[in-house]
């Protein structure tokens, strides 16, 4: 209100307000209506300085909301083993999904987003779920638990639907988990997360050189980017109150640092997190190797890394579809700590856990 001998036309009578833009369509209206400015206009006068410090504080992590999100990875977890624990032949992905999202539900949680439960990993984010689960094939399962603090994990697992891997399965799963061993190894504070993108592209190539998919120098491979052609995506992203938290407030603000920009080239331009990693950061780590039939035959029918490309071996691998490890992480204050309780890695594990191999 006015006070008393207060001149409306000082400029030092009215106050700044700085707002980020809301997510929703109908706060959007409402801010509107409240600022007295078109709809148009609510982005154009958002804070980009209000968005930068929201975004500096919810990447920052207390101890109390690691507890939260650890609460929401360990159910998330027992999602996963129990798609481990039900899946077998002549079901339908439906019936996986079902199922999992019921353990959601019994500790009165939500997901953190639309599951995904899969046996054609190879579509990056498949929402039908009317496949039929037959013997040698593999499901992909990506799913999260949402707490009703509004906390969220978010993890991925493949799993073998007649409970063993084939060979090829097994030469496949064993460069992922290399891979993510590779990332996991370069977490800590003051390391940019790119490096772990790139440490954990090294391993896909010299996995892709061995199966005679690739060839030349693993770092020229690198540069130029043709390993995207199997990893055509970034590593993570941050994690928190949203699965992909604060990205609504703009991936470049979330995932780089000030001053740094995304990469032009093929599978390095994907990363959605590649900043200076800093204590109490959580975020996930999740390398994939994928056969996109359309993909391989853009690329081939352009010629696109020819030199290092063996399209020949690479359309043997046509109808495998695709694959993805993800796990939950902190940076501590030397390292880092995957969140929850251990989880099945190896394909060994996995086998152990998996439908009728189960032993318990």
């Amino acid at each position: 209100d006015k006070s008393e001998g207060t001149d409306e036309d000082d400029e030092d009578y009215y106050q700044e307000i700085l707002y980020i833009e809301p997510y929703r369509a109908d706060l959007t209206i409402k801010l509107a209506e409240l600022l007295d400015i078109e709809i148009s206009e609510v982005l154009t006068y958002s804070s980009l300085k209000l968005k930068k410090a929201v975004i500096q504080q919810r990447n920052i992590k207390s101890q109390e909301e690691i507890v939260e999100i650890e609460r929401a990875v360990n159910i998330t977890r027992e999602m996963h083993l129990k798609a481990m624990e039900i899946i077998r032949p002549d079901i339908y992905e439906y019936e996986i999904k079902a199922e999992v999202e019921k353990v959601a539900e019994k500790y009165n949680c939500t997901t953190s987003f639309q599951t995904i439960a899969t046996i054609h990993g190879e579509t990056l984010h498949n929402h039908n779920y009317n496949n039929l689960l037959k013997e040698g094939d593999i499901l992909l399962l990506d799913c999260g638990a949402r707490t009703e603090l509004g906390y969220c994990g978010d993890m991925t697992t493949v799993i073998p639907v007649s409970g063993k891997f084939s060979e090829k399965q097994k030469e496949i799963y064993g460069i992922l988990i290399e891979m993510f061993d590779a990332a996991v190894s370069k977490l800590k504070p003051e390391v940019e997360y790119r490096e772990a993108y790139l440490a954990s592209s090294k391993v896909l190539i010299e996995g892709m050189k061995r199966l005679g998919m690739l060839t030349g120098q693993t770092e020229e491979i690198l540069e130029k980017g043709a390993h995207a052609l199997f990893f055509p995506h970034g590593l993570g992203h941050m994690l928190g109150m949203d699965v992909h938290d604060c990205e609504n407030l703009g991936e470049e603000y979330v995932g780089y640092d000030e001053g740094k920009s995304r990469d032009k080239r093929p599978g390095h331009g994907s990363l959605r997190l590649a900043r200076t990693l800093k204590v109490g950061h959580v975020f996930t780590v999740e390398p994939g190797i994928y056969f996109i039939p359309r993909f391989i035959e853009n690329w081939k029918s352009k010629g696109l890394f020819k030199e290092h490309l063996n399209y020949s071996e690479i359309e043997k691998y046509s109808d495998f579809g695709g694959m993805r490890y993800e796990g939950d992480f902190v940076i501590t204050e030397d390292s880092s700590r995957r969140l929850g309780d251990r989880m099945p890695k190896l394909y060994t594990e996995v086998e152990e856990l998996t439908g009728k191999n189960k032993k318990c």
